[in-house]
């Protein structure tokens, strides 16, 4: 998620804020794994992984970006900017 991030080229998007983002827009969980749905569609996969700690292992999981995931999350970028920056008309403010 971090490559993905810095690919989409938007100032200050760290992997921190595209999962906060993605969650707010219904696209990821709470737990930062991708909907099924999203999954279907090619935009991302979730990989399993084991990691051993003192008491055993710890089941993590984490989301990789594709391509058209890529294109996906920069529309929803490009409509949540249209829908957050109001253009006014300078002429109804005199």
């Amino acid at each position: 998620m971090q490559e993905a991030a810095k690919a989409l080229g938007v100032k200050g998007m760290d992997k921190n804020r595209l999962y906060a983002f993605l969650r707010n827009e219904g696209v990821f969980m709470s737990n930062n794994q991708p909907y099924q749905e999203y999954i279907d569609k090619g935009y991302f996969t979730a990989v399993v992984r084991n990691k051993p700690i003192s008491y055993g292992l710890e089941t993590r999981v984490k989301a990789l970006v594709f391509p058209d995931g890529l294109k996906f999350i920069h529309s929803l970028l490009k409509k949540h900017t249209k829908k957050s920056l109001k253009v006014t008309n300078h002429s109804e403010m005199l």
